[in-house]
């Protein structure tokens, strides 16, 4: 039996070649699209990331289990790379609508778990308002914008 992260593996190494994500460029009228290997690149490099950030906690064993992170933001392909990474990494993600109000957000926190929040900038705000409830914020101050990933 195959595990998801396997067949997601050999999913990415059968079609590396092709194109994954397309992004609409208005300014020069045109599609740009990422490959499904550069895809997988990002996902490889945020989920080191989450790890030597600490975010994703390890012990001698390796990948502490049952860790849940939040994710909330629009659809987009780093909303997409971040949950894969998570699956890669064997933790539980938990999306929240950006559409949720605060306090419901807080209450997802809090009823998941989370240990931390992968989120967009348009819901920054909305999740500095409640950050509290999620463990790893009362032990680090380390923020990651999506703005900072690598970008092709």
């Amino acid at each position: 039996t195959k595990s998801l992260e396997s067949l997601y593996y050999t999913a990415f190494n059968v079609f590396s070649t092709r194109p994954a994500f397309g992004k609409y460029e208005a300014e020069n009228n045109r599609f740009v699209y990422i490959t499904f290997a550069e895809v997988f690149n990002e996902v490889e490099m945020f989920a080191s990331g989450l790890l030597e950030l600490g975010i994703v906690r390890c012990n001698s064993q390796g990948i502490i289990p049952d860790q849940i992170i939040s994710i909330s933001s629009v659809v987009r392909s780093e909303f997409v790379i971040a949950d894969l990474a998570l699956m890669f990494l064997g933790v539980a993600s938990a999306p929240i609508t950006v559409s949720d109000d605060v306090i419901n957000f807080g209450a997802i926190l809090s009823q998941t778990e989370a240990e931390a929040v992968i989120c967009s900038k348009q819901v920054l705000n909305k999740v500095s308002t409640v950050m509290h409830v999620c463990v790893h914020y009362a032990n680090s101050e380390t923020s990651l914008s999506g703005e900072s990933w690598p970008r092709h």
